[in-house]
């Protein structure tokens, strides 16, 4: 554990992002190093429909991003995952938003 970092707060209780406060003595305060996020790692989402792929990584703490893009050569399956960002097996912070992308229909006809 983290021993405690006395900060002067000179009379006035400040915050210190990501602690907390154990004790306040006069303008000294101790604080205690942040506890550490917990982690998850990255599911991989590459190949599924749009609404699986955000299903799947919130269902491990995680948000999805979503980046579309027009598939004017149409070479991709429309809405499903193409890529994502960070890439399955990163380890992240639970919370953390993935970025998947996306491909939509041309507005012309496909070959």
């Amino acid at each position: 554990m983290n021993a405690l970092k006395p900060r002067r707060a000179l009379g006035v209780l400040t915050a210190v992002a990501g602690a907390t406060i154990l004790s306040l003595t006069g303008a000294t305060a101790a604080v205690a190093a942040p506890m550490p996020l917990a982690s998850v790692v990255v599911p991989d989402v590459v190949g599924d429909q749009v609404n699986v792929a955000i299903s799947t990584l919130n269902s491990v703490g995680l948000t999805a991003t979503v980046a579309t893009f027009v598939d004017n050569f149409c070479n991709f399956t429309w809405f499903e995952v193409t890529r994502e960002v960070p890439g399955a097996g990163s380890t992240v912070e639970v919370g953390s938003s993935v970025r998947i992308s996306v491909p939509i229909p041309p507005t012309h006809p496909c070959p």
